[in-house]
């Protein structure tokens, strides 16, 4: 057998003896035993009150030991339950079945292992309840994997078989107090002979399901090992990679050198972690033949998939495309410059005006902690920040080189060390425990809704907008944890990325200076003491701390430094993945499966980009003015020349949208007699001629004329105009201008 295959194996045995399957004879048997030791430690008629029922949700019955032991979180003494377990991550996490605590701990406990089991992997009182014999009720959830949707339930149609099929009822019969009536034995044996079985059964079904998208990672990688040795790209890949590979990777290998094959292989390599990949094509640029008699030689960069790459010069000379190919073979940077010149005379005179090179490549930028509000800043800010206010109590180990020995550090004290290398690395060395900033940390308590409009005014962002800037942020409770530390920091760069989002969307000048205002008032940058008394050496601390610090040789510094800041903040317990090495995998692992000879360029950036805030001008309240006249031709009605005259002053909100006025209605607000239906129907003016709202308008009318309106046909208000005198006709005429 070979390793994987051991750990493999080890892992089934795992799920075999940590999966619940109910046994409702094995649970009164238990009650017939409590009854002669514990008289009335249960009911009779309430099995929630069960030893067995308790034990497999992971409760105490009121004839269990409580369990102590120490946490690895804090290093102080907590009860062994649920409870603690879901605050101790770490505790629960070294406690797993199997390992060197569980097994110290049931040597402690003999007689409760099933309940050590209930509590790392409770399951749920009412279900198990209710559920009938032989009911598979839990397992470890990283004991299965997800892409194993059904491998529990075709484990328990195959447990229900082997009941059905060998289990003799008639001799698992309970008498009175629920003892056994033909053989007290015959149910244990029946248990252990299927639980013996477990393990078989679950490598049958696992094996059943190879060839499908429910193949577990064991024979995925087994088989691309077999395929190339692909197996060693299986832990990059993302799942759905695993398995496009695993379903096709015979049809690629049986169908290389078709284009078609070739596109597969970049849709499920590069394109599916968003990568881009272009193709070198040589081309004649003849625009100055003329006077050099000879084309220049260019490539040009042809795009292969549709992730835009970041190097957007679409041309290449040939000097560039040779110092590109420098790092793929040790001999290119000689070759290039003793055979470069060869290589330009060969394609100044190719036959062919386009010749395709085999030069893929693939540019990348990797923006990961590129915002002016990064996750690593969020997490060494607030590991400082949250220690020092004994909110953050978690401990950590260092070993001393010299001696081997265990040196336990709160993760305040892992701080002050840390502090002391940094220094030390940098060619300082402190004598005093400092006093350190950390900058831009969640204020305790977090602000509400209200306190945020105290630098804002309701008639530019009100307190809804206020209340969502608040929308992710967290509430910071004491953490003993390092996986509750860094998921906490991991909602706070939430909602700082939210908040500068929101910030950013205000494109008016006063709003976006108040909503950045709003946002840092969130924040704080607080002073904190790492000295446990008032000026504190460092000699003294370490003495304190039973470091003996000249067993710490300074070139060790760096690497101590790393192990301390990840072990701190999390980072070693989030399997993360640089996108350099993404890149560096898929490039060759494409490779290897295409037929082609080809040569790939991968380049991207070395160091972190750090992003600038856009300095663009932004605006806010414009001041603008609009006049015109309005005339129409003689028409048949008295009215027949209209002139009007108009001025506006307006906010602009640029955020909301621009409030439309009608301005047909404005002008009939205005007038008299009706007389704007009249106009309006005798076609002067259009409804929605502009956008602005009118303040004033002057109207002036030639005086009509009574023959010139008889026999009209008649027109909405004609009627009363006529009915009117004439003087009266004069003097609306003449209308001031109206406001």
């Amino acid at each position: 057998m070979d390793n994987n295959f051991e750990v493999y194996l080890g892992s089934v045995f795992d799920l075999a003896e940590t999966v619940v399957i109910k046994s409702d004879y094995s649970a009164r048997i238990m009650n017939a035993s409590l009854q002669l030791l514990f008289p009335g430690s249960f009911d009779p008629l309430d099995r929630r009150t069960w030893k067995y029922y308790l034990n497999l949700a992971g409760e105490y019955s009121p004839v269990d030991t409580v369990m102590s032991v120490t946490s690895i979180d804090t290093l102080e003494t907590i009860t062994f339950n649920k409870t603690n377990l879901l605050t101790h991550r770490a505790t629960a996490r070294e406690y797993r079945y199997g390992s060197k605590y569980y097994l110290e701990l049931v040597s402690r406990y003999p007689d409760q292992e099933q309940l050590i089991l209930g509590i790392l992997y409770p399951v749920d009182l009412d279900a198990a309840i209710a559920a009938p014999d032989y009911t598979i009720l839990g397992w470890p959830s990283h004991l299965v994997e997800q892409q194993e949707f059904s491998l529990m339930t075709r484990l328990q149609a195959w447990l229900f078989g082997v009941v059905n099929r060998w289990n003799n009822k008639n001799y698992r019969l309970l008498g009175p107090n629920d003892l056994p009536v033909v053989d007290e034995l015959y149910e244990a044996a029946h248990i252990a002979m299927f639980t013996c079985r477990l393990p078989a059964a679950i490598m049958a079904i696992r094996l059943e399901l190879t060839n499908t998208n429910q193949a577990h990672t064991y024979h995925i990688k087994q088989y691309l090992a077999s395929n190339g040795y692909l197996d060693r790209y299986v832990d990059g890949l993302t799942l759905k990679q695993q398995l496009v590979l695993y379903r096709n990777i015979r049809w690629a290998r049986h169908n290389a050198g078709r284009t078609e094959t070739f596109q597969f292989l970049v849709k499920n390599t590069l394109t599916e972690r968003r990568m881009p990949l272009t193709s070198i094509r040589m081309a004649h640029n003849t625009e100055n033949q003329v006077e050099d008699l000879v084309p220049t030689v260019e490539f040009k960069r042809i795009q292969e998939n549709e992730v835009m790459a970041t190097n957007r010069s679409i041309r290449l000379s040939l000097d560039e495309l040779a110092l590109k190919q420098d790092p793929v073979a040790p001999g290119n940077e000689s070759e290039r410059l003793t055979g470069l010149e060869k290589e330009r005379r060969l394609f100044t005179h190719s036959l062919s005006n386009v010749v395709q090179t085999k030069v893929l490549e693939s540019s990348v930028f990797d923006y990961t902690d590129s915002g002016p509000y990064t996750l690593a800043r969020i997490l060494m800010s607030h590991w400082l920040y949250l220690s020092a206010k004994k909110r953050y109590n978690s401990f950590i180990r260092i070993t001393n080189p010299a001696t081997g020995e265990i040196i336990p550090l709160s993760v305040r004290d892992a701080f002050t060390f840390a502090i002391y290398m940094n220094t030390k690395m940098l060619g300082y060395e402190l004598t005093e425990v400092p006093k350190v900033v950390a900058t831009r940390v969640q204020r305790l308590p977090t602000v509400m809704p209200e306190e945020l409009m105290k630098v804002s005014h309701p008639s530019l962002l009100g307190l809804d907008y206020a209340t969502e800037l608040l929308r992710y942020q967290p509430t910071i409770d004491p953490v003993v944890s390092i996986d509750a530390f860094y998921e906490k920091c991991v909602e706070i760069f939430r909602a700082v990325t939210w908040q500068r989002n929101l910030t950013a969307y205000q494109e008016h000048d006063v709003r976006r200076g108040i909503s950045h205002g709003m946002m840092s008032r969130i924040y704080a940058d607080v002073v904190c003491d790492l000295a446990d008394v008032p000026g504190q050496l460092y000699a003294d601390w370490f003495q304190e701390k039973s470091i003996a610090i000249a067993d710490f040789p300074e070139d060790n510094y760096p690497e101590l430094y790393i192990s301390i800041v990840n072990a701190c903040t999390g980072v070693d317990l989030t399997n993360t993945t640089s996108l350099k090495s993404v890149l560096t995998m898929m490039v060759q692992m494409l490779t290897e499966l295409s037929s082609y000879s080809l040569q790939f360029i991968s380049e991207i950036n070395a160091d972190k980009i750090q992003s600038a805030e856009s300095a663009t001008v932004r605006v806010g309240d414009l001041d603008g003015a609009l006049s015109g006249d309005y005339e129409a031709e003689e028409a048949t009605i008295g009215p027949f020349n209209v002139k009007g005259a108009m001025s506006h002053h307006a906010t602009h909100n640029v955020n909301d949208a621009v409030r439309i006025e009608n301005y047909r209605d404005t002008i009939k607000d205005a007038f008299v007699l009706e007389l704007p239906d009249l106009i309006m129907d005798a076609g002067l003016m259009r409804k929605d001629v502009f956008l602005w709202d009118v303040s004033s308008c002057t109207v002036s009318y030639d005086s009509p004329s009574e023959t010139r309106l008889a026999g009209n046909a008649p027109v909405l208000g004609i009627q009363s105009w006529l009915d009117m005198p004439v003087a009266e006709r004069d003097e609306y005429a003449n209308l001031p201008a109206l406001t």
